[in-house]
């Protein structure tokens, strides 16, 4: 480390041509400077720099030298700075939110992740993508959709977010008190794509099913375009109730569970640990609240 630092020296008195400004460019005062300069030429057993009453410049040996000098200092930099950005990205907590995860709950889980002045990094995807990232290692955590083939990766408690039925304006289900499943038959579901969880989207069409309905798919990014795609009048969707209040669309309460975006948070099998904990107690707080 000391000779590196004496190279540091040779070029930034080479380049500056003057032994206290490149003290001043190295913040140190100039005799350390002179004598680590003197100790890599004794080292070397060649002269670097020509010390005169008008500056420094380099020797015939010191201009040979120059350039490799440079180099090495630069690659020493670019070598520092890689292992900082491989030191800080270890210590970053990365956590995944599928995509139909409210909002709400996902800042609700990087705020309490944040504790103690941790670094977080927040990843979207569908369930699957998060489930093969987090073993993969690619994130620490996630927070993806239940029902959802995990391996063997270690599960977390279900929670249970409700949603609403919404209609597009208008419609007679709209001005209806109890839903009546009948009234929807000719209009299509809005909802994600299959891909986005292949076991979640199969559980919702099946309760549909179940209750006489086998509704042409309609399949869209997310719960706002789910809504938009209703307001336009083709189709219901299965959405929070924040969605649906923002959306301004009439919504009809669902009777039971079926229907609930369920969610649970996944991490690596054995090594989950504390995110673990801190993940489930945060969403456990959320879906109490989360309305947006």
């Amino acid at each position: 480390m000391d000779q590196l630092r004496h190279w540091q020296f040779f070029v930034a008195v080479a380049e500056e041509g003057h032994f206290g400004a490149a003290a001043d460019r190295l913040g140190m005062t100039q005799p350390p400077v002179s004598q680590g300069l003197r100790r890599l030429e004794a080292h070397l057993g060649v002269e670097l720099i020509e010390r005169s009453a008008r500056g420094a410049v380099p020797t015939a040996a010191g201009r040979s030298l120059l350039p490799r000098a440079r180099g090495l200092v630069r690659d020493a930099e670019r070598l520092s700075t890689e292992a900082h950005r491989l030191s800080t990205a270890a210590e970053t907590r990365r956590c995944g939110f599928a995509v139909d995860v409210p909002p709400g709950l996902v800042t609700a889980c990087l705020t309490t992740l944040r504790t103690g002045g941790a670094a977080v990094a927040a990843v979207t995807g569908t369930t699957p993508e998060l489930v093969q990232a987090v073993a993969a290692g690619e994130a620490d955590g996630a927070v993806v959709e239940d029902p959802a083939v995990t391996g063997p990766l270690d599960r977390g408690a279900l929670h249970v977010v409700s949603r609403v039925l919404v209609v597009p304006p208008g419609h007679p289900t709209a001005a209806a008190r109890r839903l009546r499943w009948s009234a929807l038959r000719g209009l299509a579901f809005a909802c994600l794509p299959r891909s986005a969880n292949p076991p979640g989207h199969d559980r919702l069409l099946d309760a549909l099913r179940g209750r006489g309905l086998d509704p042409e798919v309609e399949a869209t990014d997310d719960d706002r375009r789910i809504a938009a795609t209703v307001a336009a009048g083709s189709a219901f969707g299965i959405v929070r109730p924040g969605v649906a209040d923002e959306a301004g669309l009439p919504s009809l309460a669902l009777p039971d569970d079926d229907f609930a975006l369920r969610l649970r948070v996944v991490t690596p099998s054995g090594g989950g640990g504390a995110l673990a904990g801190l993940l489930d107690g945060a969403v456990t707080r959320a879906t109490a609240q989360v309305r947006r």
